[in-house]
């Protein structure tokens, strides 16, 4: 990620340059998430530890914010990269979202 936060860096508050950092981190979001996923889908992970299931929701949130900031970015709306601190807000609630769709698992009733 060093060009894309040089980019950053040297064009704080250009749309292109924040639309390239936002696009570059939800890459890396998704590289994330595809990791996770093969680990759990290998059984490299414990599938019935309750982290497990939390883990799988809140690995999404920094591609879906990033995501949402390089579309305000290309959009023109001020500031975007302030959307960024949002993350951890999306994590909580995907994170919220899969402890309901998982109760047994905490329960330890699976």
């Amino acid at each position: 990620m060093p060009f894309a936060s040089a980019l950053m860096s040297e064009y704080f508050g250009s749309r292109l340059a924040t639309t390239v950092y936002a696009l570059v981190f939800a890459g890396l979001g998704l590289a994330k998430a595809g990791l996770w996923r093969h680990a759990v889908r290998r059984n490299l992970v414990d599938r019935s530890a309750p982290d497990t299931v939390r883990i799988g929701g809140r690995v999404w949130a920094t591609p879906i914010t990033a995501g949402a900031v390089a579309v305000a970015a290309m959009a023109g709306i001020p500031w975007p990269v302030m959307g960024f601190m949002f993350i951890p807000l999306v994590a909580h609630l995907l994170d919220r979202r899969a402890r309901q769709s998982a109760p047994a698992l905490e329960t330890g009733e699976a």
